[in-house]
Formats: C-alpha cells, structure tokens, sequence
C-alpha cells in the first residue's frame, strides 16, 4: 500500500496539560528540538519527491511554532493538501486565525466540553475553553464570510469521565453549526498522560458505547460525518460501520 498522508509534528509545546494526552512522553522528551525553516523546507521538498500528497501539522501545539505561517505557505506552494490539529490556541486570535487559514485544507478542532470547570479538569489550564470558544468563533466566521468557504472543519473529542455529562450538548451544539462537517469521538487511549491514571479517565465500555451510539445518532441526524475511534464496534451496535 502507498503511504501518501505526511504527519508533521512540527511543536512539541503545549499550553495544556491534558490528563488523555497520548504524546505527553514525547512533548517531555522532544520540547527543545524546534526545526528551523529551512529544515521545515527540506522535510517538505524531500516527503513531496517521495510522493506525499498531505501533510497534516500536528504537534504538540502546532500553532506554538512561529513557522506554522510558513511551513503552511511553502506546503500549499508545493502542491500539497494541508491540515492543521489544533486545541485553538492561534486561532483563537481573530488575527492569526485570517492569516493561516487561507493555507489551511482542514482542520481539526480539539473539542473537549462544554463548561470552563470540565475544561479546566482535562486540560490542567484555566483559559482553555475560553481559547476554545473564541478559535471556534474564529473559525466559523472566515468560513461565513466566505473567505474561506472550501475549508473542511472537523472537531476532535476524547470521552472521559469528567466529561461524559457534556457530550450530548457539546455534540447538539456541533450539529447546529453549519461549517463544521466530521466529528472524531476517541475512547482514551491507555498510554502517555493517561497511562498512570487509566482508570479514573475510562468509563466502561459499555456505558461508553452508549455514549457514543448517541453522539453519532446527533451528528449523522445532522447530515455530518462522525468517526468513532478505539470503541469495540460490538459496543456500537448499528452505529459499528462508524
């Protein structure tokens, strides 16, 4: 099988601290190794000859690196598909937001809760909602504008159980916004933040399952994709194909 899809961790810092994170080993291992924009440069050249058609800035943070502008800029030039994960963080400034997301394909939108105390729970840092709320205002505003009406906007959540209570409104809240148009819900993965404290983060898989049946009942009702990762497909029922 050809291998076409590039993930680019270009920042390994994060403002957050999420207690799910599954690259906390390696932000700890990796924070100080910043590439320079002509090594940014030679990675994308080199990936392009090898037929990479996608690359997806990934981090960490990616929009703690001051070359995000650039690397997006020089991805676009070189004919590749561009993607942007983010917990908000630079789009949460109207400014930035403008500026990087006339490079930007995709982008996936961590979206964790609906309240600052669940935020602040997951994420270890008080402003994340707030930084959360405004990229997704950002966001949805370039593409009603029409200043970015091709972008495909995407959200990330992980289910916990400190945010189990919140999902069902968090996900009516995505199915009425008209831009947003795939959601992946992910059962935590047993490894990096989540590795010590595994049990007080994962709910049970069945109850899990019900959760996540619901989610993709608001969504897929919402004419949306939605994408359900590390659940068991028998704890979906007829939402297994998802």
């Amino acid at each position: 099988m050809d291998i076409d899809r590039l993930d680019f961790h270009i920042s390994y810092k994060c403002k957050n601290h999420c207690i799910f994170c599954s690259e906390r080993n390696r932000l700890v291992r990796f924070k100080d190794k910043n590439l320079s924009p002509q090594e940014i440069k030679d990675i994308l050249l080199a990936k392009k000859k090898q037929g990479f058609v996608y690359v997806t800035f990934t981090g960490g943070e990616p929009t703690l690196s001051a070359s995000l502008p650039f690397a997006l800029k020089l991805a676009k030039l070189l004919g590749f598909r561009t993607c942007v994960t983010t917990n908000g963080y630079g789009f949460s400034n109207a400014d930035y937001c403008k500026k990087v997301i006339q490079h930007c394909d995709e982008i996936m939108l961590s979206s964790h809760g609906t309240s600052d105390d669940t935020y602040s729970c997951l994420t270890g840092n008080k402003e994340s909602y707030e930084i959360f709320s405004r990229a997704l205002y950002n966001i949805t505003e370039e593409c009603s504008s029409g200043a970015k009406k091709s972008l495909f906007f995407m959200t990330n959540t992980v289910l916990t159980k400190q945010n189990a209570g919140e999902i069902e409104d968090l996900y009516c809240m995505i199915a009425k916004n008209q831009h947003i148009q795939q959601c992946l819900l992910s059962y935590p993965a047993p490894e990096g933040g989540a590795f010590k404290n595994y049990a007080d983060i994962a709910l049970p898989l069945w109850k899990a399952g019900r959760i996540a049946e619901d989610a993709a009942k608001i969504i897929m009702s919402a004419g949306k994709i939605i994408r359900l990762f590390g659940f068991p497909a028998c704890y979906l029922g007829k939402y297994a194909e998802c």
